[in-house]
Formats: C-alpha cells, structure tokens, sequence
C-alpha cells in the first residue's frame, strides 16, 4: 500500500541515545567532582618526608567509595552494555589522568614515599577493576588498558624511588625499567625525585656515555607524554569541577537514577508499541 515502509521512529532512537549520552556525562562529571577530595589529600602530603609504609592511605579509601557509588547506578540502570564500556573507559582514564597530575604536582617524591605510593596504586587498580562489576566486562579489554596505564605508573614510581647512588646502577636501572636513551624524560624522573642540580649533570653524563653504545634504545617512551606542569586547578581537574556538598552529590545520584530509569521505561514502551 501507498506509504508503506515510511514509518520510522528515528527521531525517538536518536533522542533516546542522546539522553544515556547526557546521563553517562553527568555520571562521569559527579564522579570527578566526588574525587576531588581524595585527590586533594593526595596532593597535599608531603611524599618526600614519609618515615614509614603503612597500610592503604586513606584518600585511596575516600575514591573507592566514590567509584563504588557511580558503580551502582551503572550496574542496575543502563543497558545496553556498550553504554556502559564506554562510561568505564572514560572514566577509569579521567581517574588515571587525575592520580598522575596529582602525583607530578606533589613532586618530590623520594624513598618510602614512593613506596607508599606503589602500596595505594595498587588499591586505586582495584576500585578501577570494580567499576563495570563482575561479568566479561570486567575480564575483557577495559580491563587490559586499566592494567596497562596502572602499569606505566607502577614504572615510574619503581624507576623514582631507585637510588641515584651509583649513577651507573640508577640509570641502567632506568634504560631496563623505562627502555629509551631521552634526556627529557630521564630529566623528568629526576625532578619528581627532587634531584639536585648539580647531582642531575653527572647522571645525565652517565646517561649520555651508557646510551651512546645502545643504539636499540627508543628514543621516546610514555614518559614523552608526561605533562610536567598539568596547569593551575588542583588535582587536575576542570573548571566545571566543583566540589559539592555530600548532600548534593546524593541528590545528584538519585535524579540521575531517576533519570535513566525514565529512559528505560521509555525504550521499552517504544518497542512495545513498535511490534
């Protein structure tokens, strides 16, 4: 029959995914903002005079909170399941991006600083792992790339708490550890150690005379994407970042629920009344 065929719902498709977008950015912005004061106390402790390792710091507890909390919503509401590997992609990367600022800027980080350091980035791996939940999810390549990222910090943190005493030993340890011949990002390392100038031009010497004869050695690493000054707002966050009160982060929770709740049973309805 005449018109037969031109029935679309479109519209309704494109407005629906366009309504998860929304819900998964203010997701992911709740969950930055809720981050911000973990990252603050990361920021602020003097890593360079730590006098004992002890058990996981309490920032690394305050995020795992925060993460679970974002966890739920995504676990219970949103369907289907690429929506919610694209929500743990973006955000398990804002959360990696946000420790390393965190970590350049509270620079110098020396001896058992670090390795306090290493001890909370392996908790903050784990609340990363938790957030898509249990299932293939959590086993596929959301889970690769969080190890790997964790892994290129792991790196770092080993390569900065070495000691510089012997130049030869440290920077050997830095070509097996990090595998290039740059000055930059060997410069880098030194200075989140706290390195002392005159201490950074005979290890740079040594790099020169040891990499001179390693003609294997990359001349770049993901230490060449290190940002060594990540601006001005703290913790690396944005300026819609604001911190919120307890109280609105719940009211803010609850109304994204609601939200996609609405969402669902609005998809539903639409191919109910499609078949």
């Amino acid at each position: 029959e005449e018109g037969e065929g031109e029935f679309s719902m479109q519209e309704e498709q494109d407005l629906f995914v366009s309504v998860i977008s929304t819900c998964l950015t203010l997701l992911l912005r709740e969950l930055e903002n809720t981050a911000d004061s973990p990252f603050q106390t990361l920021l602020k402790s003097n890593w360079g005079a730590i006098e004992t390792v002890t058990g996981t710091s309490a920032w690394v507890e305050e995020l795992a909170t925060a993460t679970a909390s974002v966890s739920e919503v995504i676990h219970d509401k949103i369907e289907p399941k690429k929506y919610v590997r694209s929500f743990c992609d973006r955000a398990s990367n804002a959360l990696v991006t946000r420790f390393t600022n965190a970590l350049v800027k509270s620079r110098p980080i020396k001896g058992l600083g670090g390795e306090q350091l290493l001890l909370d980035l392996q908790s903050f791996k784990s609340s990363l792992l938790k957030i898509p939940g249990s299932g293939a999810l959590a086993e596929s390549m959301y889970a690769r790339n969080v190890t790997k990222n964790i892994s290129r910090l792991e790196t770092l943190l080993k390569v900065i708490i070495t000691p510089v005493d012997p130049p030869d030993a440290f920077v050997l340890n830095y070509i097996l550890l990090i595998g290039d011949s740059s000055f930059s990002n060997f410069q880098k390392v030194l200075d989140l150690k706290g390195t002392p100038k005159a201490e950074q031009n005979t290890l740079l010497d040594t790099l020169l005379t040891i990499t001179s004869t390693r003609t294997e050695l990359a001349s770049e690493s993901f230490l060449t994407t290190l940002d060594m000054d990540p601006g001005s707002i703290p913790g690396g966050g944005t300026e819609t970042d604001a911190p919120r009160t307890t109280e609105s982060k719940r009211e803010v929770f609850s109304d994204l629920r609601k939200l996609v709740s609405f969402t669902m049973r609005r998809e539903r309805d639409k191919s109910t009344l499609g078949t």
